[in-house]
């Protein structure tokens, strides 16, 4: 006599999205691989016999020495370490000017000083004509507005231009500030008075032409 036919086993459970079981299964069917969305290239079976795979797209580079990270909205030069280190040993020099003529006769020396730094002090001593160059953090923050940093900002730079004050892009906010031997932060610095570091000033400028975009 045949013997009974043997039950089907039930099939297995469905595995919850995201579980171990999930996640597994996407690796083995090869859903979510290296080169699937990631803009690497599909070297699958599917390429036609000796193809060669197309080449990975390079990242571009970073265009100034702040990072990828920093929108520069309005820098058009780059930022390298050697320009930076020029920026403040010329920062530095002048200076240890301005203290020496303090000590020496403090009310002429505030009232000729060697550099100043803040928005306000910049853009004033751009306007009068006193400015011999100016140096701006490529990293000021985004504020927009009449009185904003950026409309103060693009002032500076586009009056400077107008009167042939070389505009020199260098340093962050921390780093310009710790140049001037502060702890604040620091957006712009006006020298004034370059008089005794002539060949550091002229090799500043030169550094900054030649990293012009």
């Amino acid at each position: 006599m045949p013997s009974p036919p043997r039950a089907s086993p039930a099939p297995a459970p469905a595995p919850e999205p995201g579980s171990d079981e999930a996640v597994a299964g996407e690796r083995e069917s090869g859903g979510n691989d290296a080169g699937e969305g990631d803009g690497r290239p599909d070297v699958g079976s599917s390429a036609a016999p000796g193809a060669k795979p197309a080449a990975a797209v390079p990242n571009p580079k970073p265009t100034t020495f702040v990072g990828e990270d920093v929108q520069v909205r309005y820098v058009d030069q780059v930022i390298t370490t050697e320009l930076n280190r020029l920026v403040v040993e010329l920062l530095k020099e002048l200076l240890r000017f301005q203290a020496r003529a303090l000590a020496k006769d403090p009310a002429k020396a505030k009232q000729k000083k060697r550099l100043v730094s803040g928005l306000r002090e910049v853009t004033k001593g751009v306007k009068l004509g006193r400015a011999k160059a100016v140096v701006v953090a490529p990293n000021v923050e985004e504020v927009t507005g009449e009185a904003g940093l950026d409309s103060m900002l693009s002032n500076i730079i586009t009056l400077a231009r107008e009167r042939g004050i070389p505009v020199v892009f260098a340093l962050t906010r921390n780093k310009l500030g710790a140049a001037m031997g502060r702890r604040a932060r620091m957006s712009a610095v006006a020298m004034f008075d370059y008089s005794g570091a002539d060949e550091q000033f002229k090799a500043v400028v030169a550094a900054a032409k030649a990293l012009a975009k």
